[in-house]
């Protein structure tokens, strides 16, 4: 858990390692390197601006380009530099008013276009609201499987938002993971 400690009533703060990016993304790498050195997968969560406990399934981190990308962004950025976990979670809140999980903008154009990202990305759990969106946002897995979810996935494929190929790149990701 990498995200910047931002004030000191954030319940699991002390998970966090530094309110510092780049000690913050160091630590991570170094970390995720050491665990996968000997073959146990790492996940690097939660992504991104997961910063309270009040209320953090429906909030809404609302930060602009400039201080999310030096700030909030920048240790996943750098831990993802120098390692390459396995898995990364997307985190419950919103981010500038889209569900971290369904964000294509942070998990499609910035984690897995930009930053070369190839890994799973994985909900926090219970994270997802729509898991067709979801999906085609980049988040490989629904953690934990939930009625709803499949009840989701199945009419989003049904009605033809979610294609084959949208099924493919995440089952091959995740194959990717179980193979590891």
């Amino acid at each position: 858990a990498i995200n910047i400690r931002r004030t000191p009533l954030a319940g699991r703060g002390y998970e966090y390692y530094s309110e510092d990016p780049v000690v913050s993304g160091d630590l991570a790498a170094a970390l995720i390197n050491g665990l996968q050195t000997n073959h146990v997968g790492a996940c690097l969560k939660h992504f991104a601006c997961n910063n309270s406990e009040f209320k953090r399934t429906e909030m809404d981190s609302v930060v602009d380009t400039r201080a999310l990308r030096e700030i909030y962004l920048h240790g996943f950025e750098r831990a993802l530099d120098q390692s390459s976990p396995w898995a990364l979670m997307s985190s419950y809140n919103k981010l500038n008013g889209t569900y971290t999980s369904q964000n294509s903008w942070l998990l499609d154009s910035v984690l897995r276009e930009e930053w070369g990202y190839e890994g799973v990305v994985v909900s926090d759990w219970y994270g997802i609201k729509d898991r067709g969106s979801a999906l085609l946002a980049g988040n490989d897995l629904a953690m934990p499987e939930s009625e709803y979810n499949k009840k989701n996935l199945a009419q989003a494929i049904k009605d033809g938002r979610v294609t084959n190929s949208d099924l493919d790149k995440s089952c091959a990701r995740i194959l990717g993971m179980v193979a590891k």
